[in-house]
């Protein structure tokens, strides 16, 4: 990989409303630039794979949303009008080249497609990363569940045993990769701003629905082959249904999906395998858009 590919920009930006940690990457040229939105409850941390194989070939650009990672959290709420007043004063700021590509992965993909609804004119294409779809419904349990799963992982990240672990198992992640893991999730605010996102993902889903339910871009969906292992069959089935809908009704012929049998919704852009594998569908799909 060139120099300007591996070469890190990282800093901070003032909104108005607060403060959003940023990272850019890569050169601006022929591709169009790429905006990345991280899942529910995670950070710039998401892309630290997939950012650099993608600088190979665009600029990329991501960020924490408002009350994540490290961006500061303000009062204008979780919602997806509210991201995208956010996220529509980053693009100024930074002068990221229009018309770009908004990247989403999981609860990512609906503040992506809100944006894309809302400022149609600055997005190029859309990106689904097994984004998370409108009509899913999430139960209670699910939540609770997911609740418990946030406490654990900040009470092993404060407690040294997640670095215990890290040492056992080899060191399989890189270490500067595992720190920004450790930083993010140890933070006395990390449980109450993943639990403010995850709550608000109901909204979310209806005001994405409300805006714009049907995709208005050229739009890649690359969906993990294995669902988690405690998701029943029907509601993977259910899940399986809603993804293929909403690229039944996206617009051609640039508009594609594809279904990375090996990968689950975590290896996607967590596995080194997958994460090339992403990239390699990301940069074709950039380079048709390109030429259209």
């Amino acid at each position: 990989m060139d120099m300007a590919a591996s070469s890190l920009h990282e800093a901070t930006v003032d909104i108005g409303s607060t403060v959003l940690h940023y990272r850019t990457r890569g050169v601006a040229g022929d591709l169009p630039d790429l905006l990345m939105e991280h899942g529910g409850g995670g950070s710039t941390n998401d892309w630290s794979l997939l950012e650099p194989l993608l600088a190979a070939h665009t600029r990329v650009f991501d960020y924490d949303r408002a009350g994540s990672g490290t961006s500061l959290r303000d009062d204008l709420g979780r919602g997806a009008a509210a991201n995208t007043q956010r996220l529509s004063l980053l693009v100024e700021k930074l002068g990221i080249k229009k018309p770009f590509v908004l990247v989403g992965y999981s609860l990512g993909g609906l503040y992506a497609r809100h944006y894309a609804a809302t400022y149609p004119d600055q997005v190029a294409a859309v990106v689904l990363l097994d984004a998370t779809p409108t009509k899913l419904v999430f139960k209670e349990s699910e939540f609770k569940r997911a609740l418990r799963i946030l406490n654990l992982i900040h009470w092993t990240a404060r407690s040294g045993v997640a670095t215990l672990y890290w040492h056992l198992s080899g060191k399989k992640m890189e270490r500067e990769r595992f720190q920004g893991f450790i930083k993010q999730m140890s933070a006395p605010t990390f449980v109450p701003n993943v639990r403010e996102e995850l709550f608000a993902i109901p909204g979310i889903q209806v005001e994405v629905a409300q805006l714009s339910e049907k995709l208005t871009h050229p739009t890649l969906a690359v969906i993990a082959g294995i669902q988690r292992k405690n998701m029943p069959p029907a509601e993977v089935l259910t899940v399986r249904k809603l993804h293929d809908k909403l690229m039944i009704d996206a617009p051609a012929p640039l508009s594609k999906q594809v279904v990375m049998a090996d990968a689950n919704h975590s290896t996607l852009v967590s596995a080194a395998k997958h994460a090339e594998s992403v990239t390699d569908h990301i940069a074709a799909f950039l380079r048709d858009v390109a030429s259209r």
